[in-house]
């Protein structure tokens, strides 16, 4: 795999493959309406940049700062992201519709130790998906469908849940999380002691020790 360090390269073709983009800084017009195929990027800056119609298949993203970017239009097709920093994305701006009927509603793109907060996922469909040791403080999850989803030792501190399908959802390890047992679907969920007592905050009951 070629490790590609110079800017000026992505200017060379529309499609990529089997590369390696290491430390590098794209600006808007560097990744719009291009494809990507098994191509990993390492500790690269698109911050705060728009990025149109870029599609990525296959990709994983390590050390990368994606804060406050926008990608209306573009797609993540079985990617991975490690280590990096996604504060302030609208995830609601991706093509994920296409990706879910290609791959039978199963939401193939996983954060592990990844910094979240202020996401926005209203009212997507997310079958499956995986979020481990992630920060998603001030997210949002009204209307979206987590089912089997896996928040293992994410915090979830002031994350909005209504309307959320979270039906063998594992939040086992998960914390600080506020959810309305009676305004979302919970069947099957895995929870824990003794952040699983905030489930009963929203209920007209007192609570005893």
């Amino acid at each position: 795999m070629a490790t590609i360090k110079d800017i000026a390269y992505l200017h060379t073709a529309d499609e990529f493959e089997l590369l390696r983009f290491h430390r590098l800084r794209f600006r808007e017009n560097d990744l719009s309406e291009k494809y990507f195929l098994n191509v990993t990027f390492e500790e690269c800056d698109f911050s705060a940049e728009r990025f149109r119609e870029a599609t990525f298949r296959n990709c994983r993203f390590v050390n990368c700062n994606w804060a406050l970017a926008k990608f209306p239009e573009s797609a993540l097709f079985a990617c991975d992201f490690t280590s990096c920093h996604l504060v302030g994305i609208d995830w609601t701006q991706f093509k994920w519709k296409r990706q879910l009927t290609r791959r039978k509603n199963r939401f193939d793109v996983s954060f592990t130790d990844c910094a979240m907060n202020y996401g926005v996922f209203v009212a997507m469909k997310m079958h499956r998906a995986v979020f481990r040791d992630c920060l998603l403080r001030e997210a949002l999850f009204t209307d979206a469908d987590l089912e089997a989803a896996d928040f293992s030792g994410c915090d979830l501190q002031g994350a909005t849940f209504g309307g959320t399908d979270l039906t063998a959802a594992n939040l086992s390890t998960a914390r600080n999380y506020a959810i309305n047992a009676c305004a979302n679907t919970l069947t099957r969920a895995r929870f824990s002691f003794p952040e699983a007592l905030a489930l009963l905050y929203a209920l007209d009951i007192d609570l005893e020790e």
